[in-house]
């Protein structure tokens, strides 16, 4: 029964490595907080959550600026939002 439940659980654990891996890869994350990429353990996975949601914030940051810049633009020009036109149309 222990033993079982001792196998799940590393099993869980090796997904949890290679799911974390994957995306700190697949985020660009560079972090000196991780001091060897190559190996994720028990004792940083911390490390590296920490690091994704670092560059996690950084993207919600750089969209943050990037949708406040189109949004400041089309009011300067004039385009109107869906919630703002009469008919409700938005422009395709």
């Amino acid at each position: 029964m222990y033993k079982t439940k001792y196998e799940d659980t590393v099993k869980i654990i090796y997904a949890l490595k290679v799911g974390i891996r994957k995306i700190y890869e697949n985020m660009g994350c560079g972090n000196d907080k991780v001091e060897d990429p190559e190996m994720i353990t028990e004792s940083n996975m911390l490390a590296y959550l920490s690091a994704i949601e670092e560059r996690t914030n950084e993207i919600f940051q750089m969209y943050d600026l990037c949708t406040k810049d189109v949004t400041q633009f089309d009011k300067r020009v004039g385009i109107r939002t869906a919630e703002e036109r009469e008919d409700g149309n938005t422009i395709k």
